[in-house]
């Protein structure tokens, strides 16, 4: 009967970001207490006290009893004879004398938050019979995170939309149903976040919540669905076949899956994003066509036949071309000078047969005094000074502008590299 004087000054309660609990003792806000914060923010679409305040003075006098109590704090009372308050609404209630010490005092009200059994708090709104209003537009709901184990407790999230204003929240009641789920309801008032709940069956999963106003209610079937997984899949790697692929040459950026398995289960499909996958749905190709084209957020989710899907992540691929190569080498007295970290290309054009028969060769670099690092071809070269890798670099990726990647990582002195291929 209180309720639009006593939302309107609830937010006094609830100072300094704090709930005044019923036992003296102190609590600070968690997380499903933001309605509390914007209803105190104006920028956030809330009301600035002061103006929520009158309002819910100016709001008491439509509701007789509220204005009953509010004129007994000033030492007289309304009989009633009619369905409607003696003011009207446009009679602001400013007109009525009343002491700060004998109208609506704290001390008599209790506090206002969660847990407080005082019979001046607001209620939760009870969904109502077959007089309930539908409403639309209140928001939406999804699970907390998108992928949950067997067994494992997890919840589902509402977020508020249009219709809803946030200052309402605070008397708003959610009614959660689970498909599969332990347990299969749940029911909270002023919290946006569901009970836990677990699932014992894998699959895909979706919720519903009925949001129960004093003014109506809406049931809404979340928009996204939480997949509850099976028997594991372990052991996937996605790695790169061909991160640098040479537009010059007409080559794609490509990826490799391997190693999955799921002892007990069937693997039966790979669903790639961001790349088209080869007829095993183990390999993947994503076209370029400038120098420095970047193919990021590749991924592959990998199912079997126990509901189980996992999403495995791919790295990142940069195109090059090897007629405009950001560094090139056509004889063993070349040397490349790298004085920047970084990731480059390096095209090698030395002459066919310049090491006779031989499959491999060295590569070498120079750097400074504190240890540096690079990578040339997927050879790793790290110290300071000098350093060296024998019999490792295969000759035929240094002859026919062959473009090899390169990732370079600078030492703390920030000394250039310089970088060769010998004998």
């Amino acid at each position: 009967m209180k309720k639009k004087l006593l939302i309107g000054l609830s937010a006094i309660g609830v100072a300094a970001g704090f709930w005044a609990c019923g036992g003296g003792t102190v609590e600070p806000m968690n997380a499903d207490d933001d309605f509390i914060r914007a209803m105190l923010n104006a920028d956030e679409g809330g009301l600035q006290l002061s103006t929520q305040i009158e309002k819910a003075k100016n709001q008491c006098t439509e509701d007789l009893d509220c204005y009953n109590e509010m004129i007994k704090a000033n030492g007289s009372e309304l009989e009633s004879s009619s369905s409607e308050a003696p003011v009207s609404s446009s009679t602001p209630v400013s007109s009525v004398k009343a002491s700060s010490s004998s109208f609506m005092p704290f001390s008599s009200i209790g506090p206002i938050g969660p847990g407080n059994s005082s019979s001046s708090s607001t209620p939760p709104v009870q969904s109502s019979s077959s007089s309930e209003t539908p409403l639309t537009g209140l928001g939406d709901c999804a699970p907390a995170t998108e992928t949950v184990e067997l067994n494992t407790p997890t919840t589902w999230k509402f977020t508020r939309g249009p219709g809803l204003d946030i200052t309402a929240i605070s008397t708003v009641q959610f009614d959660w149903t689970f498909e599969d789920g332990t347990p299969t309801t749940s029911s909270v008032a002023r919290s946006l976040t569901s009970g836990q709940v677990s699932y014992s069956k894998s699959g895909k999963k979706t919720a519903t919540v009925k949001v129960s106003l004093a003014t109506g209610s809406e049931t809404i079937t979340c928009s996204k669905t939480l997949q509850v997984n099976g028997i594991p899949i372990t052991g996937c790697k996605c790695s790169g076949d061909n991160l640098q692929p040479d537009i010059a040459k007409g080559e794609s950026a490509s990826w490799i899956l391997s190693g999955c398995t799921s002892t007990g289960a069937n693997i039966i499909s790979y669903t790639w994003t961001g790349a088209t996958a080869d007829a095993t749905g183990q390999a993947a190709t994503a076209a370029v066509t400038t120098k420095g084209e970047e193919v990021k957020g590749v991924s592959v989710a990998v199912a079997n036949d126990d509901n189980t899907v996992v999403t495995v992540t791919c790295p990142d691929a940069k195109a090059i071309n090897s007629d405009i190569p950001d560094f090139s080498i056509s004889s063993t007295e070349d040397r490349v000078t790298f004085d920047k970290s970084g990731e480059y290309s390096l095209v090698a054009d030395l002459p066919q047969g310049w090491h006779n028969s031989d499959q491999t060769c060295t590569v070498f670099c120079n750097g400074g005094n504190t240890s540096y690092s690079v990578s040339i071809d997927g050879i790793t070269l790290s110290g300071v000074n000098y350093v060296s890798v024998q019999s490792k670099m295969q000759v035929a990726h240094t002859i026919g502008k062959y473009a090899m990647p390169v990732k370079v990582t600078l030492g703390s002195d920030n000394a250039p590299i310089e970088c060769g291929i010998g004998w």
